[in-house]
Order: C-alpha cells, then sequence, then structure tokens
C-alpha cells in the first residue's frame, strides 16, 4: 500500500543518512503483525553490513537477563547486561509495553536510553502501543528526546501480514 511504501522509504532514509545523523532514532509503533520487527532488523542487517555493531533485544528478555543475576550464582550483574546495550552502536528494542511498569522498570529502561542518548547512540524502538502509549511508558523526557536529529515515528497501521488471505 502506499502507507507501507512510505515507511519502507523512512526506513531506508534511516539507513542512508546514518553518518549524518548520529544518535538518530527512530519508532516503528502500530499493530501486530505488520512488519514492525522484520523492518527493524532490516535497518539493523543493513547497517552491519557497513560496519555498525548493533544489538537486538526484547524488552521483556532484557529484564529476564538482569533479574537471573539477581538469584543465580555466577549469573552475569546488572552491568554486565546493561553495558554492551550503552555502547552498541544501534540498539534495537522491541516489545515495549510488554513488561510490568514497575518503577525499577521505569529507572534501568531510563538509564539504559538516556545514557544511549547523552552518548548520540540511537535507537530504534518497536511497539505495538500507539504513539501515546508508547509515551506513559517511555514518559515525556525519553519521548521528547526521540525527536532530536529528525527522529522518525512510523506508524505501521494497516492489516496484519499473518492473518492474510492466500
Amino acid at each position: 500500500t502506499p502507507d507501507q511504501r512510505a515507511v519502507l522509504a523512512h526506513c531506508r532514509a534511516y539507513v542512508a543518512e546514518w553518518a549524518d545523523r548520529p544518535g538518530r532514532m527512530a519508532l516503528l509503533c502500530g499493530r501486530p503483525g505488520t512488519g514492525k520487527t522484520h523492518l527493524a532488523c532490516g535497518i539493523l542487517h543493513a547497517l552491519a553490513e557497513s560496519r555498525v555493531d548493533g544489538v537486538y533485544v526484547k524488552v521483556p528478555t532484557l529484564f529476564r537477563r538482569i533479574k537471573d543475576g539477581f538469584d543465580l550464582e555466577g549469573a552475569p550483574t546488572q552491568s554486565a547486561v546493561v553495558d554492551p546495550l550503552m555502547t552498541a552502536g544501534l540498539l534495537v528494542l522491541d516489545e515495549v509495553g510488554v513488561q510490568s511498569g514497575t518503577d525499577w522498570e521505569r529507572v534501568t529502561l531510563f538509564d539504559l536510553l538516556n545514557t544511549r542518548y547523552e552518548n548520540r547512540r540511537p535507537t530504534v524502538f518497536v511497539t505495538n502501543l500507539t504513539f501515546t502509549e508508547f509515551g506513559a511508558i517511555l514518559g515525556e523526557r525519553l519521548v521528547d528526546r526521540l525527536y532530536e536529529d529528525g527522529g522518525m515515528v512510523l506508524k505501521c497501521d494497516w492489516p496484519s501480514w499473518r492473518r492474510r488471505t492466500t
């Protein structure tokens, strides 16, 4: 559709303008099954071909890895889990909004994302939430930072690919 082509064009522009816009963030939001994760991983893959180190992680997986260190002897510490995400050339953070919403999660996510922002490390967010719901999860400070350097909010608002008819 024209909307899908427009979102794809913005994702391609994100990659093409990478070197000129350090720290530029992007948000892919919309319904499940619309290809948001596929597009975000496409960005990650294209930049990896240019030798940009990137990391893909789902928010629930991130928090589970951190919490494992609280209880398991010999498990990585919170810093050991989070530090590589703070320094990666690109972080794709998927399933934003699939967390409990505890104060600990909010502070941990803020620390990670604010550190990336301060060090001009871009993040691509993927969520099934609306932009308003996404803002409520991350908070006004981080949402405002999303717009710096021409950050993009891409709405994937079309039917699920998984439910297509053959």
